[in-house]
């Protein structure tokens, strides 16, 4: 019984300091970012074009310090990728009915980040619709979402496709995934 009190206190002590760890540890992320972020309108129909060649999760938005380099820095080890993207498209069963649904996320992975998600859904090389952007900020995920009745299935080709948006610094980076769902 002992051991169990005290492996409760120490659990608590340290889930006591961590939480305030992080109730001290600030998140500054500046006006002009936000603002990027929300003024961002992505072409869908002109990324579709080159959905053959996207991938299903993408690392993109390089930072050092305070300074933006872009993706040519690269080769640095000492800097961060911005944030993830990720597309992914489901069946889903929604009050009763069977929906295709496409899923865009983006999680920033430093706390100076706006990030931003949207996701269009594509049946057979047609534009169905395009969720509503999501953002978030510092190490938070972004989300979009877009859903339709799936109709009868005879082999038809979903795709997602959804564009990330990581604002640092003043600067945007945005990146393009995909993925494909038959029914």
């Amino acid at each position: 019984m002992l051991k169990k009190v005290a492996s409760l206190s120490l659990a608590a002590a340290l889930t006591i300091g961590i939480a305030g760890i992080h109730a001290n540890a600030s998140i500054e992320v500046s006006e002009v970012d936000q603002n990027v972020t929300e003024n961002f309108n992505p072409n869908f129909d002109q990324i579709y074009k080159n959905v053959k060649f996207l991938d299903k999760t993408v690392n993109f938005g390089y930072q050092s310090g305070t300074e933006n380099l872009g993706e040519v820095s690269t080769f640095a080890s000492s800097f961060k990728k911005l944030a993830t993207g990720t597309t992914n498209v489901s069946l889903i069963s929604a009050s009763g009915y069977q929906q295709i649904q496409s899923k865009a996320t983006t999680k920033g992975k430093t706390l100076t980040t706006t990030t931003s998600a949207t996701t269009a859904l594509y049946v057979d090389g047609k534009k169905v619709g395009q969720g509503k952007k999501g953002t978030a900020i510092a190490k938070f995920t972004a989300k979009s979402t877009y859903s339709t009745a799936a109709g009868p299935s005879y082999s038809r080709k979903w795709q997602g496709v959804s564009v990330h948006t990581a604002t640092s610094g003043g600067v945007l980076y945005n990146a393009e995934t995909a993925d494909t769902y038959t029914y």
